[in-house]
């Protein structure tokens, strides 16, 4: 009996479902149906996306429509000619402006070969924060990005590095949405986003993994 238990319990683990979910994404092969285009008149165009009027000053902006705000999650997107352009993260669109982070690929007016962050209030920036630049070929090249956020840090990642290229830590904004920044003729591709990317078991079948130790407890205390 104590053998047949164990066995459910890990049949339980390993089927349950991961606390990981991708809830977006896009390739862009069907339009541009999945995005908000709020500001900057974006258009999708041989399976790339892109603002038709690219601008900082108001920054364009077009959110992903995900079911709900987001907390922590991963974000992978693949970026073709990095220029001046760049990703939200938990950002939110109002009468006033953009709030959120923002994370800026190849800016400076598209003379930096890396990425920096700024964080925006009703459309005003912050200075920016934490400039990396990329050791290999990034400016003018198509490259492969994923941001992770977790708690107060956002880490960005490019090229499928082990280590990230330039983290930020702030307590500005606790959810918000995806976004994209066109501030150039950088286009994007391939958007992913994974909510709550911790392959954890649930925690209703932890309960269950809890409930049956403690019934094997019980049949050794009557043994």
């Amino acid at each position: 009996m104590r053998k047949l238990m164990l066995a459910i319990l890990l049949n339980l683990l390993v089927l349950a479902p991961s606390a990981s979910a991708v809830v977006f994404f896009d390739d862009f092969s069907s339009g541009a149906s999945k995005w908000n285009n709020e500001r900057g008149s974006w258009q999708a165009v041989s399976g790339v996306y892109d603002a038709a009027s690219p601008d900082n000053v108001p920054p364009t902006y077009s959110s992903a429509k995900t079911a709900e705000a987001l907390t922590n999650f991963v974000l992978d997107v693949d970026v073709n000619a990095v220029r001046d352009s760049g990703l939200w993260l938990r950002s939110s669109y109002g009468p006033s402006g953009v709030n959120g982070v923002l994370l800026v690929t190849g800016g400076y007016g598209g003379s930096f070969n890396g990425l920096y962050w700024h964080i925006l209030n009703n459309d005003s920036y912050s200075s920016g924060m934490n400039a990396a630049a990329y050791s290999g070929s990034l400016l003018g090249s198509n490259a492969h990005i994923q941001v992770v956020v977790s708690g107060n840090e956002y880490k960005a990642y490019v090229n499928g590095a082990a280590n990230p290229l330039t983290t930020l830590t702030t307590d500005s904004f606790a959810s918000g949405y995806v976004g994209l920044y066109d501030f150039s003729g950088q286009t994007f591709d391939n958007v992913r986003i994974e909510y709550g990317a911790s392959a954890v078991p649930e925690p209703a079948t932890m309960a269950l993994f809890g409930v049956g130790l403690a019934g094997l407890a019980l049949r050794r205390r009557r043994v």
